[in-house]
């Protein structure tokens, strides 16, 4: 099984976040931060990321950079 990495950067493409189920990721902020985790909300200006020691993190929109996850590929 091989994976994909799918990058995020445009603020439209920002918010279609919502309709991803929880799926890691890693989001990299304008002032070079990168966080991993899930999603937990998506807001018009923030979203909500809970990290692997379950700390929640509030992020406004303006402040990403980009979004890097991974899919699973068919083959």
């Amino acid at each position: 099984m091989g994976k994909r990495i799918i990058r995020i950067s445009h603020p439209i493409a920002l918010s279609q976040l919502s309709a991803l189920p929880a799926i890691e990721l890693n989001m990299i902020l304008k002032n070079g931060v990168t966080l991993h985790g899930i999603i937990l909300s998506y807001h018009a200006s923030a979203l909500v990321l809970k990290d692997s020691i379950q700390r929640k993190h509030t992020v406004k929109l303006i402040d990403i950079e980009e979004i890097v996850l991974d899919k699973a590929s068919p083959y």
